[in-house]
């Protein structure tokens, strides 16, 4: 990768060591969403692909050495990953920028510089797996567990972070000695892609232990998810597609990992400091234009706040600065494809035709950005908690705003929802954020912040919202099996 991309990138298959086509030539595209113009060209691989993926991960598991490399070993690679990316940090935001439209000031310091923080805890993580020994057992047992990797790793990821998230993934995988292959997001291949650019500089990994097919979901992830040779599925996106792939996967008892949407409360008490809240609230939602799992959609306020706290969001919002992503001084870019703008704006006219009162934005935005998909910052009042506004997730810029009056009713609300990935809090009453935080049923719980993400700390959710965790040693786990191991040095058989 270079500073100055090309007219147009080439995107090919990474498999056992090396570069290809998808077998039957065929082809997908990925346009900038700014300006439509065409960013690559990748493969539109098929069963054939996926089968040779495979393979290569199945033997260099079952017959190479990878598996039974040290931590040691394993931890350097994964810091020549991380001096990698640092080198290329710079085109690799230019790309995701362009590719997605995320704004490139929070490609650069929300997803590339947080994916080499992963992947040197990773280094470190790959150096302390350990297992255990029964130290009460009878003298005469060695009795202990081993961790092993669980094997060849099928992982499946979404668009919104086509960096971050595929390496969270990898770095668990290469941490544990596991094989893998990654199926990115059509939508952003390029930038997901470039991922093995990388790892194919690093002479230490074996081919066939990362592998990487481009292709249309369906094919790809069910051929992952149905074929006996994959130990395990991790996969990050839709509930929908997660419930599919848990369904096929389960048919080879495949261990599964899941995280999948959310539709985030943020619920703002009177003792909070209300314009950092504000603030929050505004990027929570508007950041990346509402494309996180974790955006805060819902906001669960406290009925006297109401109409001062919506007077600050609306100049917060108007306020976010619509641009170009490869401006620095962006906040708000496009919505990553016409597809994704339709859905949205579909919501906004569910929203109205519900009875929710549009008092902000509802519609794509024209004039000077009239060539992209670019969507105005939304906010519906009058919501009503069934309201499908409310209940699904919609991934895009539109907030639902819900009054409440004590705080049992803010609770009730938060947990009324089949999503629970994320919450927010916003009180300076220490004993209530410790009673919310317990009874919020959520995998991730932020008091008077949003969107903090640490390495060490698990990440995912419960209902819905997924199954497992990434991140934090809890993550790698997912991706060990545990054996146990007795020694019995007696000189009889115990049983007579």
């Amino acid at each position: 990768m270079t500073e100055t991309m090309p007219a147009v990138i080439n995107v090919s298959n990474y498999i056992d060591g090396g570069w290809s086509e998808a077998a039957s030539g065929a082809t997908i595209e990925s346009r900038d969403p700014a300006t439509g113009n065409l960013v690559a060209i990748a493969p539109r691989s098929d069963v054939e692909d996926v089968d040779r993926a495979i393979a290569a991960a199945r033997a260099a598991f079952d017959e190479g050495t990878w598996p039974a490399t040290s931590g040691r070993q394993r931890a350097t690679i994964l810091l020549e990953l991380a001096r990698l990316l640092r080198a290329e940090a710079e085109p690799l935001s230019r790309l995701v920028a362009t590719e997605m439209g995320k704004p490139i000031r929070y490609v650069r310091e929300r997803e590339i510089e947080p994916a080499i923080d992963r992947i040197l805890f990773y280094a470190s993580a790959a150096r302390m797996i350990r297992g255990e020994v029964t130290a009460s057992a009878p003298s005469h047992l060695l009795n202990f567990i081993l961790k092993e990797p669980v094997g060849v790793c099928g992982l499946i990821t979404p668009w919104n972070d086509p960096v971050d998230l595929p390496l969270r993934k990898i770095g668990a995988a290469i941490a544990t000695g596991c094989t893998f292959v990654l199926k990115p997001a059509s939508d952003a291949p390029a930038s997901s892609m470039a991922i093995f650019g990388l790892l194919d500089q690093i002479a230490d990994l074996p081919p066939g232990v990362a592998n990487g097919v481009v292709g249309d979901g369906a094919v790809i992830g069910e051929a992952i998810a149905t074929d006996p040779r994959v130990d395990k599925i991790s996969f990050t996106g839709s509930s929908e597609v997660g419930r599919r792939l848990m369904e096929l996967g389960a048919r080879t008892f495949k261990r599964v990992s899941l995280e999948a949407g959310g539709k985030a409360p943020v619920i703002v008490f009177p003792d909070a400091n209300l314009e950092k809240a504000m603030d929050a609230v505004a990027v929570g939602i508007f950041l990346y234009a509402g494309q996180s799992c974790t955006a805060g959609s819902r906001l669960l306020i406290e009925r006297s706040l109401h109409d001062r706290f919506l007077d600050g969001l609306r100049d917060r919002a108007a306020a976010l600065r619509v641009g170009s992503p490869l401006d620095d001084a962006t906040q708000i870019g496009p919505m990553v494809s016409r597809r994704q703008l339709d859905r949205v704006l579909g919501y906004v006219e569910r929203g109205s035709a519900e009875g929710a009162r549009l008092v902000l934005g509802g519609e794509q935005l024209g004039g000077e950005w009239s060539s992209g998909f670019y969507m105005a910052p939304t906010i519906f009042d009058d919501v009503s908690p069934s309201m499908s506004i409310a209940r699904e997730e919609i991934f895009g810029p539109v907030l639902s705003v819900i009054p409440f009056d004590t705080e049992a009713d803010a609770l009730a609300l938060a947990n009324d929802n089949e999503f629970g990935l994320g919450s927010a809090v916003w009180t300076n009453d220490l004993d209530r954020a410790i009673r919310m935080a317990r009874r919020l049923r959520v995998g991730d719980v932020w008091v008077n912040t949003h969107y903090v993400r640490l390495a060490e700390s698990p990440f995912g959710g419960v209902k819905q919202s997924g199954i497992g965790r990434e991140l934090g040693m809890e993550g790698l786990d997912a991706y060990l099996e545990s054996k146990r191991v007795c020694i019995d040095s007696s000189p009889t058989f115990h049983i007579r």
